[in-house]
């Protein structure tokens, strides 16, 4: 028996929906009457929306394989991954950023602009 949270995800999942999410970003109409105050059905579904999206592009530009597609684990894992991946490379450049402003300035001459 499918969960309410299966179903979401199969219909967020779908082409259709894909389409109109993304064509929703793009042209800027909305996918619900409600523009605010949204039910948590319709929280669960924007969210699968954005997450099958990101997932359809990382596919897209072969950084993942078509078997993700199979099982909802493994397209959950492959988020997982993807996030501790960004998260790791975000404090690796940050720590690189951090020793380059370590540096002091060797001169202490300042220089202005010559009057004409």
């Amino acid at each position: 028996m499918d969960t309410l949270e299966s179903k979401v995800r199969k219909l967020a999942k779908s082409f259709k929906y894909q389409l109109i999410y993304s064509q929703g970003k793009n042209l800027n109409f909305n996918i619900f009457k409600n523009t605010t105050d949204f039910t948590n059905l319709q929280i669960l579904f924007l969210y699968y929306l954005s997450f099958y999206s990101n997932l359809v592009m990382d596919y897209n530009m072969g950084e993942v394989d078509e078997i993700v597609f199979e099982k909802e684990l493994y397209e959950d894992c492959y988020i997982m991954y993807k996030n501790k991946k960004s998260k790791k490379d975000k404090n690796e450049t940050g720590s690189k950023k951090d020793k380059k402003t370590e540096k002091t300035p060797t001169s202490q001459w300042v220089f202005k602009n010559k009057k004409v």
